[in-house]
């Protein structure tokens, strides 16, 4: 993490909510869950017509549960890659950044 945003999660949790900045936190990893989940969907998506359109020349049809199912999984990976990074945040004192130690 940057020097600068460092100290400004620092202000934020200085403020004395634990709680709601480490809900903030979480909330960026969904979000970043959501985005990668739909990227890493229209990409197959679009790497699976090309091939079928190359070698059977034809398209296929994606079931409903695929794209929902990548979105979870999107979801899951970032939320379980951000548990320690979280936890590691919440343990500094927010006064030792400040002072730029």
């Amino acid at each position: 993490m940057c020097w600068k945003e460092r100290r400004d999660r620092a202000h934020e949790r200085r403020s004395g909510y634990p709680t709601e900045y480490q809900s903030l936190l979480y909330a960026e990893a969904v979000l970043i869950g959501i985005i990668g989940g739909l990227a890493g969907y229209a990409l197959g998506f679009l790497s699976a017509q090309a091939i079928s359109k190359g070698a059977f020349n034809s398209y296929i049809g994606i079931p409903l549960p695929i794209p929902l199912a990548a979105l979870c999984m999107g979801v899951i990976v970032a939320i379980g890659s951000s548990y320690f990074p979280v936890r590691g945040a919440m343990k500094y004192d927010p006064a030792i950044i400040l002072r730029g130690e």
